[in-house]
């Protein structure tokens, strides 16, 4: 295997993201035969979507001249400074339509013209991504995680939480991770969300400081409650399971449990525990979007609503 200083190289990272309207840097540098001697300098361009020139894909930077495509007309630049191997591009005032992969080739001139096949792929958001578990459970802790970009030199995000008066404790942290140049900002919202929470909704807001770019994204709480289980002697049949999972003896009115009670005391019931039977929906009535739960009258808050 050769020595990579006398190969044609290209570092850039393979995933990369920032939101509509701001900017974002690619990072880049590039090594090429150290037996080439560059004629007449090095140049480079940046192509978009494939690394063929004979195809002729869009130019979004190229040294020589300002012909670029018209939708990089005017909001490509090159940071890096190619006679010391630096690549390294900013675009301006992205749009949802430049999302995708990036490649760069160098050219030293004469027959010394090299299009790397490793690209940066690009992804521009118009809202902030928020990690959801696929299944929230009443009474367990859950963790949603907002996430926000932050490869733009020119402004840094701030990330809110929106309409989470009504959650019992909630407790936020916030992460920066930075990984092959590139960084991305996220804030953890903790709590323990109750039957009465099912249909609620939770916003994630990013915004730049001292602009005017505001992004949001809503959810709406789609909460599982855990079924009850009474642990009794013998044949345990004479028990009947309500709407929305209670469990309540014969006799006793389904209303009854509505504060945790199952009915007046019997000599049969010897011990209760809370067993998993699988989750199933907290609303009553509908499955989606209801706020009455099983032990918790509905609370106001905001809801999604649905036609």
């Amino acid at each position: 295997m050769k020595d990579a200083s006398c190969q044609w190289n290209v570092w850039v990272p393979r995933d990369i993201s920032a939101m509509t309207n701001s900017c974002v840097v690619i990072p880049c540098t590039f090594m090429y035969p150290s037996g080439i001697r560059p004629y007449r300098g090095i140049h480079g361009i940046w192509y978009f979507g494939q690394p063929y020139p004979q195809l002729f894909p869009p130019v979004v930077f190229k040294s020589r001249t300002d012909v670029v495509h018209e939708s990089y007309k005017g909001r490509t630049k090159l940071l890096g400074d190619l006679h010391q191997r630096n690549c390294t591009l900013l675009i301006n005032n992205i749009g949802t339509e430049h999302s995708g992969r990036y490649y760069f080739r160098a050219d030293l001139g004469g027959a010394n013209m090299y299009t790397f096949p490793d690209y940066a792929e690009l992804k521009v958001l118009d809202q902030p991504n928020i990690d959801v578990p696929e299944e929230i459970v009443s009474d367990e802790s859950l963790e949603l995680t907002c996430y926000a970009p932050d490869n733009c030199p020119d402004m840094s995000p701030e990330i809110q939480w929106m309409y989470t008066d009504y959650l019992p404790d909630p407790e936020l942290s916030s992460d920066y991770l930075e990984e092959s140049n590139t960084a991305v900002l996220s804030s953890t919202l903790t709590f323990i969300p109750r039957p009465m929470h099912n249909g609620q909704l939770l916003g994630c807001r990013v915004y730049y400081p001292n602009t005017t770019l505001v992004y949001e994204r809503l959810i709406s709480l789609d909460i599982k409650c855990n079924t009850w289980a009474l642990t009794m002697p013998g044949n345990a049949s004479h028990l009947k399971r309500a709407p929305g999972g209670r469990v309540f003896a014969h006799g006793t009115r389904p209303g009854s449990a509505r504060n945790g009670d199952v009915g007046p005391p019997s000599s049969r019931l010897t011990t209760r525990r809370k067993v998993h039977e699988g989750p199933v929906q907290c609303g009553l009535g509908s499955s989606r979007g209801v706020a009455g739960g099983l032990n918790d009258d509905p609370i106001p808050g905001p809801k999604l609503n649905r036609q």
